[in-house]
């Protein structure tokens, strides 16, 4: 692939990846079952609830439960007699595929977001086709990502076959609808843009975010982002902490990461 001129090498890179993400996305989910909680957490969020209140197997959520994620059989059973996690309530009996029924979500808040989107945009009856769709979608943005900033930091573009070809990320992203895929996606973006001196825009007016700041508040915010779609790229700021003497990106990526912590949290906090 890297002896391929750069246009070919690009559309082979785009064809393949998507070809590797549709045909994982042409069988249901074989590794993972996080998928039904995803479905679960959007369907309690567009009734109105708030996701961390109650277990799937709250009496509370009795008018939701179907037969999709509710069937007689199912791998996870909850029994009569059986209590709520951290709870006096009694559950309510019965089989599901969304695993540990008596704990309520554990996902962050910008995951939660994406799920409930995810709910809106899914037709009746649709399944797990919808989540595992926008996994897909979202693991061919992050190859066209790659496409066009790993230039922008000095390194070949073609290297973005290495996940766009991946067969392990087309199973976790098409297949098993992982939401990891859209946390993969704005660390890279947020990685780029730290990785870039300057700013975003010399057009852009005057303002708190002028200047040298642009760059650095844009890729902290975009960070926090991914850190609350799922923990993981909080791994990422030891890192960035780590700059060469004299520079100040990381500490001008601080104020946006703790702003947008505050932003994204604040829904459920205020609930």
């Amino acid at each position: 692939m890297l002896r391929l001129p750069g246009r070919w090498a690009v559309a082979l890179i785009v064809a393949g990846g998507i070809a590797m993400q549709l045909a994982a996305l042409s069988a249901g989910p074989q590794g993972s079952d996080d998928l039904y909680r995803y479905i679960w957490d959007g369907r309690v969020q567009a009734a109105g609830i708030d996701p961390y209140q109650y277990a799937p197997a709250a009496p509370q959520l009795a008018s939701l439960r179907d037969p999709f994620l509710w069937p007689a059989h199912a791998p996870y059973c909850v029994h009569a007699g059986l209590r709520l996690n951290g709870s006096t309530q009694l559950a309510d009996p019965g089989c599901t595929r969304i695993n540990r029924p008596l704990v309520h979500t554990i996902y962050p808040p910008v995951a939660e977001a994406y799920f409930l989107g995810v709910h809106y945009l899914s037709p009746a009856g649709s399944g797990t086709t919808p989540i595992q769709a926008g996994a897909a979608v979202c693991a061919v943005l992050v190859t066209l990502l790659l496409l066009y900033g790993l230039p922008k930091v000095g390194r070949d573009r073609r290297l973005a076959v290495l996940w766009a070809w991946c067969p392990t990320a087309a199973l976790e992203a098409s297949n098993n609808g992982h939401v990891d895929v859209l946390a993969a996606g704005l660390t890279a973006v947020a990685l780029i843009l730290l990785a870039r001196p300057g700013s975003l825009s010399r057009s852009a007016g005057p303002g708190f975010a002028a200047g040298p700041w642009r760059r650095p508040m844009a890729g902290g915010a975009l960070l926090a982002l991914a850190i609350w779609t799922k923990v993981t790229p909080v791994l990422i700021v030891p890192a960035r902490a780590a700059t060469p003497p004299g520079s100040r990106s990381s500490a001008r990526a601080s104020p946006p990461r703790s702003l947008c912590t505050c932003r994204t949290c604040w829904p459920w906090a205020a609930g």
